[in-house]
């Protein structure tokens, strides 16, 4: 569990002695989730410290005092600690249990357990839908945060349905309360969630719905969501530049929750060898890990799908396609289907028609898969029938195109060789000659990763002849005769120009193949 620093706790208390209420309120509401978990009585005194009218126009201190006073003192009182120590008393009260539920999912999802942290999202929402009418009016003051507390849980799962749904409630009754801060949270999330999706249209509207942000504590933080959202939606319209100085204003300081999304939308506006290898060093940095989130859920996605950019714009292909996985259920539906494009893609520059045709088609064929999946897979399907010669490339190009079109969604052809998207571009004489063109400028040149012309049988014999196995272990591991592993190894290195396995270890450690 992640818990506050003595020096942070330290810098909180100088910025409250020295009167300075919005530098203390931003840090303690970048701050919050830990210092909620593991020093809720010290958060408690932190905001009975600031003045009554800083309060009053600072719903997030208001809730705050409401559920701590509820949860800390009293006979009905819980404890926030729900590890490693002892069981909370049974809440008394409906908002007390909402309460509890929702500091219960927030540290589930901190420390990494997105099941546990679902399953308390999902009670916390039955429980308030039991709830009296009393009951809930007696909430309703906390419900904007509360409910957006359980849309990140699921967001962060990578699930964007109820997400949506929650994110949505929370808008809702923030703009009833007129609570500028809960509106400005709800919308961006919304915003952003549709961006990754490819629901472009959708995004631009819910950018439309996040008011006017000044220097409250809180703006930073959801403007940072605001310029991803933006960031990814000038990418899709091929408008890098634009994106980049988008991308550029993003304080993660104040919004580190969302440094994997940030490093996604870097990894994709990356524009020099020289900026994709530093970015991908610091993929792996520590200060990269949030919790152990970062192997779970959507983080783990983003860190895959991030890995992949930059691997690809330094022409590292074979390194590239490992850095995807093998995980068909990475980081939800959405999220899951980009990272199956991305893999499509790769056999798509290997040569690999065939299976591009039944992946692609497989994806396709499915209404419930997001536009920026839907597209790519449709590109892709379109690029393999062109090659296979089935005659229906133009035509599956054109239905992507529409549907680009009406999103403003064009980055996924980029995907597609440079070769291929001028081909279909012409032939299918849909999208206008400027999108076209800047189409056909963003997608991908080979950089003649010499591995991607082996077949996948080829590949599996050399990743275990790297490791030094003998031609009986490979053939008994790969249930093969000996003359075949033999012929595999010689047409493979026929392939990559080479002779000998210290030439294939050389040409391994260039290109990243792993096997």
């Amino acid at each position: 569990m992640t818990t506050l620093t003595h020096a942070i706790g330290r810098q909180i208390e100088q910025l409250l002695e020295a009167r300075d209420w919005q530098r203390a309120a931003g840090l303690i509401e970048v701050h919050w989730g830990e210092t909620l978990l593991t020093e809720p009585r010290r958060l408690r005194t932190w905001l009975f410290r600031f003045p009554e009218d800083f309060a009053r126009r600072n719903s997030r201190i208001i809730q705050g005092k409401v559920y701590l006073d509820r949860i800390i003192d009293g006979p009905g009182s819980h404890t926030t600690k729900f590890r490693g120590g002892t069981s909370a008393s049974e809440a008394q009260s409906a908002f007390d249990r909402v309460t509890q539920l929702t500091i219960r999912a927030a540290a589930a999802r901190a420390g990494g357990d997105l099941n546990e942290a679902t399953q308390h999202a999902l009670l916390a929402r039955r429980v308030l839908d039991e709830s009296a009418v009393d009951e809930r009016e007696n909430m309703r003051p906390a419900l904007p945060e509360m409910t957006y507390a359980w849309g990140y849980v699921w967001e962060h799962a990578g699930d964007l349905r109820p997400a949506f749904r929650e994110y949505s409630y929370s808008y809702d009754l923030a703009l009833l309360l007129g609570d500028l801060m809960g509106q400005s949270r709800s919308a961006a999330a919304i915003a952003w969630c549709h961006a990754l999706a490819g629901r472009n249209s959708e995004a631009r509207r819910w950018l439309e719905r996040v008011p006017e942000m000044g220097d409250d504590w809180w703006a930073p933080r959801s403007r940072a969501v605001v310029l991803l959202a933006e960031a990814l939606l000038l990418s899709d319209r091929l408008s890098f530049d634009e994106a980049r100085a988008r991308l550029a204003l993003v304080d993660l300081q104040a919004a580190s929750e969302r440094t994997h999304a940030h490093m996604y939308v870097s990894a994709l506006l990356a524009e020099s060898p020289g900026e994709a290898m530093r970015l991908l060093v610091g993929v792996d940095a520590p200060a990269m890990t949030i919790a152990d989130s970062a192997s779970r859920g959507q983080s783990a996605a983003f860190v895959a799908l991030s890995k992949h950019a930059l691997l690809t714009k330094l022409g590292m292909h074979t390194a590239a396609r490992e850095a995807l996985g093998v995980d068909d259920d990475l980081g939800g539906e959405v999220i899951s289907a980009l990272v199956r494009v991305q893999r499509i893609a790769a056999d798509a520059h290997a040569g690999l028609d065939e299976r591009v045709m039944h992946a692609a088609s497989l994806m396709s064929a499915s209404s419930s898969h997001a536009p920026r999946a839907l597209v790519a897979a449709l590109a892709l399907r379109a690029a393999a029938s062109r090659h296979l010669a089935m005659g229906t490339g133009a035509d599956e190009f054109r239905l992507a195109a529409s549907i680009a079109s009406e999103q403003e969604l064009y980055s996924p052809f980029a995907l597609l060789p440079r070769a291929d998207v001028r081909e279909l571009t012409a032939d299918s004489n849909t999208l206008s000659p400027d999108v076209a063109d800047a189409i056909v400028r963003a997608a991908r040149v080979d950089a003649g990763d010499p591995f991607q012309k082996l077949t996948p049988r080829e590949r599996a014999v050399l990743g275990v002849r790297l490791n030094d196995a003998t031609l009986e272990e490979i053939a008994t591991e790969h249930y093969l005769s000996i003359n075949t592993v033999k012929s595999q190894i010689r047409s493979a290195y026929r392939k990559l120009g080479i002779s000998s396995v210290e030439e294939l270890r050389s040409l391994a450690a260039t290109y990243g193949f792993a096997g």
